[in-house]
């Protein structure tokens, strides 16, 4: 029901602007429930173009509690990469004993493009931090995040510009990759069988 709200936000809604195309998938993984992963490409007129336009439509930070206290907690609750790292090391995201995200993030004045077509967006270090599980994490550990979907939808929901071709990429990946399969073997106990 979420998605379908979205979508009408999104799409009908125009709260990012004009739609021209869009594509979405929904993953299942193994350790969580189904999610979707989305593209949209905005008419030109739309499209964000500097970095002032991106810091409009996307947040790195931790809100103001007094002043959004359902965005913030939402991105307390659903919004910060971690504890991980050197806090949990035996943490999903590690691989081979080490790192495989990119969080911490270094802090991060203002936000500023990238050559890879992902803006490094704005982690400023303004000493506002957030308990989870029982670890304070700074702006560093926040996921980018759309504050209007955030708070109306209460949920995980990571945004990010892209100027690359790899979003398309990257998302036709989670299509043709197909379901996840398993192979299982059922042998009867033999022995048990014999003193029957």
């Amino acid at each position: 029901m979420k998605l379908k709200a979205m979508l009408k936000d999104i799409l009908k809604e125009n709260i990012f602007g004009k739609v021209l195309a869009y594509l979405y998938i929904i993953e299942f993984q193994k350790c969580g429930l189904p999610h979707a992963h989305m593209l949209f490409i905005l008419a030109q007129e739309h499209k964000p173009q500097t970095v002032a336009d991106y810091d409009t439509f996307i947040s790195a930070k931790i809100p103001n509690k007094e002043s959004n206290p359902l965005t913030f907690d939402t991105v307390q609750r659903s919004m910060m990469h971690g504890p991980c790292s050197v806090f949990m090391p035996n943490s999903p995201c590690m691989k081979d004993g080490k790192y495989s995200k990119k969080y911490s993030r270094n802090f991060q004045e203002n936000t500023i493009e990238n050559e890879d077509g992902y803006p490094i967006y704005k982690h400023r270090d303004n000493g506002q931090t957030v308990k989870v599980k029982g670890i304070q994490l700074d702006n560093r550990w926040v996921v980018p995040y759309n504050p209007y979907l955030t708070t109306k939808y209460d949920c995980h929901i990571n945004v990010e510009i892209c100027s690359s071709i790899a979003a398309v990429k990257y998302l036709f990946k989670y299509v043709y990759k197909g379901h996840d399969h398993a192979t299982i073997e059922i042998r009867k106990n033999m022995q048990k069988q014999r003193k029957e």
